[in-house]
């Protein structure tokens, strides 16, 4: 604090004088030797005395040297001692400062006299026991002063006094630094009203008003505008002292700033209320501003859209560059998606990749579908990255409300189920909720729901269709395919669940079931008679476990627990799950044909059929899709498609399978192609294990030259 002084280092034992500056202020030298005289009859060694004459000298000694207290000797309200108390209580406020005089209190023109900051003595009635007791508690009182200024200070806490009698307002000096202003500034009631804000000025006075009328302390926080221009919060206090008569005399408290806390406050609710990547609202404030949209339909004759964006493809972009370059890509899309903002609207991001726009004031279905259609469109357009464009589509789904009466959480599952349609379409294009959309959602939560018990209670199954060799009809191997014993509906196919199993993320867990599932079963098959040692287990892996980080691991656990030899393993993926992120893929699948494996493109032609990328990927078959055999040996467009895949697949050292064959023609014709392999309900449907290992006793023998 300003004019606080260190006392020196006191030798252990010994006693530090209270050191005193007196001030005679021109006054005869009789006044100072009396004045010391009787210091030291009470209390003989206790004070140390210094004279000096005047103000400056005063006040150049106080700053220079510790000293305990100041005396001023006042005599005749002469002008010259009324500057030196002022100087002294102006520049030194850290100085206990006491004034001697010949004066009533009334007749010294010192506002600080009047204040009650300055002890005051009178000349005609001291004697040395009062003298030495006055000025020991004048120090003292001064001592706590400065130490509750500093509290104060630390506290960031500053206090203040009104007389309401007097129509004097005092402030600590840590009020004066709260406000920006100095101490020297003459203050008032009305100052301070006028440096509060004017949004909060008018409750801080009513509060201030309520605590007089109800003789109640009061707590009101508000901001206050410091000359310097900057903005604080500070919480007040106060309370209100009543004469005898019952009317306010006094009003007194403090003031804590609290700007810290408050900038902490907010920040911490705007967390609370926005995503922290984007800055967009989130699922939280945007819930809030859909019920306040939905009440306002009740005053205004409009509409209120909410529409479901979600990112097509976003988890094969993410999985592939990785996270970091996803958040950059849905920060670039939150940038694309501010451009159809009105100032009445709110778009959040709910989850993941997925947003919401909430549009208010809208003429009808048609105006929302427009605005959905707009962004769809916009999505479209190339965003430009290191290494070229990247384009990203969205989905959109738009559910309408058009009175009060509409559930808010009910119309963003409609606005959900409308963005799951579009998606089913196709992606890249708007749907419009209908009741239908929400009963298939139903339907599929409910399936999801049932999976996930499913696959911790068992209830998946395994059926094995054989492959052929179509020279000599000879059984080289079994294709797994998974089955849901469904609790009610009974045996499901994977058309009815692979598809919600892969976007949910069940995929992950189904996948290390059938794959650890197949190599048992594959063991058994060969274990079952010695003319089977070298039959092989196809199991399809899915996008999702390509991308796992363990997934050798996992491979190589289900081989080691089944006693399975790697190469009896043959591990098949579509031509989209091989184009997601082609340059990872390679990496994946030369550790996995490293590993002993075989590798086998499914379903070959209806995917990317990118022919530089085959020579690229170390596969051991290639397997023709179904849909080329409808007219194979009838229609020649067909056989030559068949032709040009098996001539393609032999030039670069494939084998070839033929899928969903079902006629004596189709394998006639595939024989005479060139193709060796199949597999179809000609030869046999999948089965259980037992129907299979039963199809395995009557079969004519093993294969005995593997690749």
């Amino acid at each position: 604090m300003t004019g606080a002084r260190r006392r020196d280092p006191v030798p252990e034992g010994a006693t530090r004088p209270t050191t005193v500056l007196f001030v005679p202020a021109g006054q005869p030298e009789p006044i100072a030797a009396r004045f010391e005289a009787m210091l030291e009859e009470y209390a003989p060694g206790e004070f140390q005395v210094v004279r000096v004459l005047t103000a400056t000298a005063a006040i150049a000694h106080l700053e220079c040297t510790p000293t305990d207290c100041a005396v001023v000797f006042v005599r005749g309200a002469e002008p010259a001692s009324l500057v030196v108390v002022d100087a002294i209580g102006a520049r030194v406020p850290g100085v206990a400062l006491v004034v001697l005089t010949d004066l009533p209190d009334d007749r010294l023109g010192i506002a600080t006299v009047h204040a009650g900051k300055i002890d005051l003595l009178a000349q005609d009635t001291l004697d040395p026991k009062f003298l030495v007791t006055s000025l020991r508690h004048a120090i003292l009182r001064k001592r706590l002063e400065v130490a509750l200024d500093e509290v104060q200070t630390m506290a960031k806490i500053g206090s203040w006094e009104a007389d309401l009698a007097a129509n004097t307002v005092s402030w600590s000096p840590e009020l004066y630094r709260l406000l920006g202003v100095s101490p020297e500034t003459p203050v008032t009631y009305e100052d301070l009203v006028d440096r509060i804000h004017a949004d909060d000025r008018q409750a801080t006075v009513q509060a201030l008003g309520a605590s007089v009328t109800d003789n109640t302390p009061f707590v009101v926080e508000h901001r206050v505008l410091r000359p310097d221009g900057t903005m604080g919060w500070l919480r007040a206090r106060g309370n209100v002292e009543f004469d005898a008569d019952g009317h306010p005399a006094r009003l007194f408290g403090t003031a804590q700033d609290i700007t810290d806390q408050r900038v902490l406050a907010d920040a911490l609710a705007h967390q609370e209320l926005h995503d922290p990547l984007t800055g967009l609202p989130n699922r939280r404030l945007l819930v809030d501003r859909l019920g306040q949209a939905l009440a306002r339909l009740a005053r205004e004759a409009t509409n209120v859209a909410v529409i479901h964006l979600d990112i097509d493809r976003f988890k094969v972009v993410n999985d592939s560059l990785g996270h970091s370059v996803g958040d950059r890509l849905l920060l670039a899309t939150a940038t694309r998606l501010r451009y159809f903002v009105r100032p009445e609207d709110t778009l959040a991001r709910i989850d993941g990749d997925e947003f919401v726009l909430l549009c208010e004031g809208l003429a009808g279905a048609d105006e929302a579908v427009a605005i959905a259609d707009r962004i769809c469109a916009a999505m479209a357009l190339p965003i430009e990255w290191e290494s070229g464009d990247l384009v990203l589509s969205v989905s959109a789904g738009v559910a309408l409300a058009t009175s009060p009466s509409v559930d808010g959480d009910a119309l963003l599952r409609d606005a959900d189920a409308a963005m799951h349609r579009a998606k089913h379409d196709g992606g890249a294009r708007s749907a419009v909720f209908a009741t239908a959309m929400r009963e298939s959602l139903v339907g599929r939560l409910d399936i999801e729901i049932s999976l996930r018990h499913s696959i911790v209670n068992g209830d998946l199954r395994l059926h094995y269709q054989p492959v052929v060799s179509l020279t000599d009809g000879q059984v080289l191997g079994h294709e797994a395919l998974v089955r849901w014993d469904h609790p009610s509906r009974g045996l499901l196919g994977p058309d009815e669940f692979i598809t919600i199993a892969e976007e949910t993320g069940l995929i992950i867990p189904l996948g290390a079931w059938v794959l650890r599932e197949a190599c048992r079963q594959a063991k058994r098959f060969q274990d079952r008679d010695p003319k089977w040692p070298r039959l092989t287990m196809s199991v399809n892996l899915s996008g999702a476990q390509l991308g796992q980080t363990d997934l050798l691991d996992l491979i190589r656990a289900a081989l080691r627990d089944a006693d399975l030899d790697a190469e009896d393993l043959q591990l098949e993926m579509t031509e989209s799950v091989l184009m997601d992120d082609a340059a990872t893929t390679v990496k994946v699948l030369q550790s996995l044909k490293d590993l002993g494996v075989r590798l086998s493109i499914d379903d070959f032609g209806t995917g990317y059929s990118s022919l530089a990328y085959l020579r690229r990927f170390p596969f051991y078959v290639l397997k023709i899709d179904r849909t080329f055999f409808g007219g194979l040996g009838k229609d020649l467009e067909d056989s030559a498609i068949v032709a040009a895949v098996v001539n393609l697949a032999d030039t670069l050292g494939f084998t070839t399978v033929a899928e969903g064959v079902e006629t004596e023609l189709q394998r006639s014709c595939l024989v005479g192609l060139g193709c060796t392999r199949a597999q179809g309900y000609l030869f046999a449907q999948p089965s259980a294990a037992p129907e299979a290992e039963a199809l395995l006793d009557h079969a004519r023998g093993a294969v005995s030259n593997r690749r």
